[in-house]
């Protein structure tokens, strides 16, 4: 997150003179949130927030700011998730895990197994990007494959 603001504000010189688009890459996980997956569950809730403060602020010069919203993507995180799953499980106390997290991280483990199975190609959130930068008038938001828009939907069911 200070990453991306200080990228941001690096370049807004830049970005106001030739009246530019910002453009930040989130997850849908930045509108709802998984078991196990709060640290970035909540960094991409604030990049959502991030990037709706940018877009009121810099709207009176006329510079768009964009949110892409992929859902699941075919890449090694997937294996890479669930083997640090794993390492933390083996370090905790047995009776814990047991009381705690043996049921959820089953679910969790055969969801994740089940999301990198379906995973969209890194290409499709390249061509979403790719159409930010070039519509005459962008949206506000690219939500990128099916679990993506299913995840939009869900958002709006009650708690």
């Amino acid at each position: 997150m200070i990453g991306q603001v200080a990228v941001i504000q690096a370049f807004m010189p830049l970005i106001r003179q030739a009246q530019g688009r910002i453009i930040n890459i989130s997850s849908i996980l930045g509108r709802l949130s998984l078991p196990f997956t709060g640290p970035y569950c909540a960094s991409k809730f604030a990049l959502e927030s991030l990037t709706d403060s940018l877009r009121m602020e810099l709207q009176p010069w006329g510079i768009s700011v964009i949110i892409i919203e992929p859902g699941s993507i075919d890449t090694p995180i997937w294996k890479k998730s669930l083997k640090m799953a794993d390492d933390i499980i083996q370090k905790l106390p047995k009776k814990t895990f047991d009381l705690f997290y043996a049921s959820a991280a089953e679910k969790t483990k055969s969801a994740l197994l089940n999301k990198a199975s379906k995973g969209i190609a890194p290409e499709q959130v390249a061509k979403a990007v790719i159409q930010a930068l070039t519509a005459q008038k962008p949206k506000t938001r690219y939500l990128v494959g099916q679990d993506a828009y299913l995840g939009a939907v869900l958002v709006l069911l009650p708690d």
